[in-house]
């Protein structure tokens, strides 16, 4: 971690990553597994908008990267939101995908949590 003093000493702290070009992170991230990706998503907003831009899904289309992954939108029978989860091929584990907030719920059939 950097750490920059300015003008009345303030601090900011950085971190070497965040200061590489856009598209040198685009080239790093395509080349990881989706399955990663959400945990990508938390390292920072930064992360969190490359993770869901169209920039990476065409770099990685151009690279032959491209993934199937599913998306499963569960319903919390009690809230009645819904949230989207993707499943994780390497452990067969459905991850709740942080970067979406719970969706509203229309009244379809869907799959509801367990209370």
């Amino acid at each position: 971690m950097i750490i920059i003093i300015w003008g009345h000493g303030k601090i900011k702290k950085t971190s070497p990553i965040s200061s590489l070009p856009d598209d040198l992170l685009i080239e790093c991230i395509a080349r990881v597994s989706k399955d990663e990706y959400v945990t990508l998503s938390l390292v920072s907003k930064l992360f969190r908008s490359i993770v869901a831009s169209p920039q990476l899904y065409a770099r990685r289309s151009s690279l032959g990267r491209t993934e199937t992954c599913i998306y499963v939108p569960i319903r919390n029978g009690s809230t009645s939101n819904t949230r989207l989860y993707t499943l994780l091929r390497s452990s067969k584990c459905l991850v709740p995908i942080p970067s979406l907030p719970p969706l509203p719920s229309p009244d379809v059939g869907g799959l509801e949590e367990a209370t």
